[in-house]
This record gives C-alpha cells, sequence and structure tokens, in this order.
C-alpha cells in the first residue's frame, strides 16, 4: 500500500508545484488534461485495485495467523471488516480556484491599489 500511495503522490507531484503548507498545490492550466488523463488511467486505478487487494486478503489472512499467536488474547473486533478497512484509503483530487488581484476577497483603496505592486514585487522576489 505505501509503495502504491508514493506513486500517486510521485505522480501528481511531478505536474504540480508547492503552494502552501497545509498541502495544497498548484496545477497548471496546460496540464489540466495530462493530470485527469494518465493519472486516471494508471496510478489511481492500481491504487484502488490495490486497496481491494489489501482489505479483502490480508486482513482474511492476518486475523487468521495471529489468532494462534495471540492465544486467548485474540479480539475478532480489532480486524475491521474488509469494507470499513477499504473507506480508511482513497485518492481525493479538489481543483480549487486561487485569488488573483482582481479577486483578492479584500476590497482595497485606490491608493493601495496603486501601491501594492511597489510593495509586493520586493516581497515576492526574496521567496
Amino acid at each position: 500500500m505505501r509503495t502504491l500511495a508514493g506513486q500517486v503522490r510521485h505522480t501528481f507531484y511531478k505536474i504540480t508545484l508547492p503552494w502552501s503548507d497545509e498541502g495544497f498545490r498548484l496545477l497548471p492550466s496546460n496540464l489540466l488534461l495530462r493530470l485527469d488523463g494518465p493519472y486516471a488511467r494508471s496510478s489511481r486505478p492500481a491504487f484502488e485495485q490495490g486497496v481491494e487487494s489489501f482489505s479483502s486478503a490480508s486482513i482474511r489472512s492476518t486475523s487468521k495467523q495471529v489468532r494462534p499467536e495471540l492465544n486467548g488474547l485474540f479480539r475478532e473486533e480489532d480486524y475491521p471488516a474488509a469494507d470499513k478497512l477499504r473507506k480508511k484509503f482513497g485518492v481525493k483530487l479538489e481543483i480549487l480556484p486561487i485569488p488573483t488581484g482582481n479577486d483578492f476577497r479584500v476590497q482595497m483603496s485606490a491608493e493601495d491599489r496603486r501601491a501594492w505592486p511597489a510593495r509586493s514585487t520586493p516581497m515576492f522576489a526574496s521567496l
């Protein structure tokens, strides 16, 4: 599962750029179809198949294997059903707009609008 999750993440990171500390990333608009194409046709289905294999076969075999090892300490409820386990894994893609100068969600005075380019250029140049 870690390998499959890493492959999905690697594919996504390869065509996006970091945006915030919360994990948001920027996707250049010319790569939107690439994300929807190769990503959707290769990485995501492979991940979902891996989740399916892990959740059905792995839990059954693990619980059967550890039952004798745990002797009387084995508890069936410690091993979730396959459908419950399947819901713990997933790939979610959300596309959100980013603010632009015209859509800053803050009303600037005319004076601030004139001064903003002069203030922001040095600020962003140091990044």
